[in-house]
């Protein structure tokens, strides 16, 4: 049985709109992650009070008066003890 073409576009539409949603959705999406115990990872302090910590195979910095974590490495590679540089400008 042929459908008729307005309901072949409506169901297109519908998908095109759920397609768009989904998509945005993982777009703007955002994970907040407390961790208050846990094993097998390292922090180093830099000079200007950063943190840079190697969690879950990546090297995340924070900064010194707290707030967000912004991941440094892109996890292509496993990330290991993050040690700052002696100026605090680079983590090696």
């Amino acid at each position: 049985m042929d459908r008729h073409p307005t309901a072949t576009l409506t169901n297109s539409l519908i998908r095109l709109h759920l397609a768009i949603l989904l998509l945005l959705g993982a777009i703007s999406a955002e994970a907040q992650v407390v961790i208050t115990k846990g094993t097998n990872f390292a922090v180093d302090i830099a000079a200007d009070g950063h943190l840079a910590i190697d969690l879950l195979g990546k090297i995340w910095v924070i900064p010194p008066k707290g707030g967000a974590a912004e991941a440094v490495t892109d996890g292509a590679l496993t990330a290991r003890r993050a040690r700052w540089s002696p100026d605090s400008r680079a983590i090696v």
